[in-house]
């Protein structure tokens, strides 16, 4: 039940993407999307039972689904077309680094606490600190509008 509900979520997102994308930059959709899900991942900690965990997860992957189509399309609006094949490898290879990184860490400090629920707290703080750090960056400018120059 909870892996249709992600799934549910991840169509929902994207189904709600081009009325996004009309009416925010991209980059503000992403620190949005960041906080959202920090939020979300720290507010599965009560839950229980299938339904509740569900719903929480179906809104982490549509605001998951969200985030990536807002990346994409702000990359391609202000990367030049003569560097996005080393830019997207460049970024796919960084984020998908974390994947391994993130599973030995989180299985030593299981290992070490014997407490998931405080895993689930530090993962969804991280985010969420990681979304109001974005606050100052250039994602929350209207940076994302314009075309780049592709030549």
């Amino acid at each position: 039940m909870v892996f249709a509900a992600q799934g549910a979520g991840a169509v929902l997102g994207a189904a709600a993407c081009p009325w996004l994308a009309r009416r925010f930059a991209p980059g503000r959709v992403i620190i949005a999307g960041t906080v959202l899900a920090g939020v979300g991942i720290v507010a599965l900690i009560p839950f229980r039972d299938v339904v509740g965990i569900s719903v929480l997860w179906a809104l982490i992957y549509g605001i998951g689904t969200v985030n990536m189509v807002s990346w994409f399309v702000l990359r391609q609006r202000t990367v030049p077309a003569r560097l996005l094949g080393r830019v997207v490898a460049t970024t796919r290879m960084i984020a998908f680094m974390s994947i391994p990184v993130a599973s030995i860490l989180g299985g030593v400090l299981e290992q070490h606490w014997h407490n998931m629920y405080l895993i689930i707290a530090i993962a969804g703080a991280l985010r969420l600190l990681v979304g109001l750090g974005a606050l100052i960056s250039p994602l929350n400018s209207r940076a994302g509008w314009r075309n780049p120059d592709h030549s």
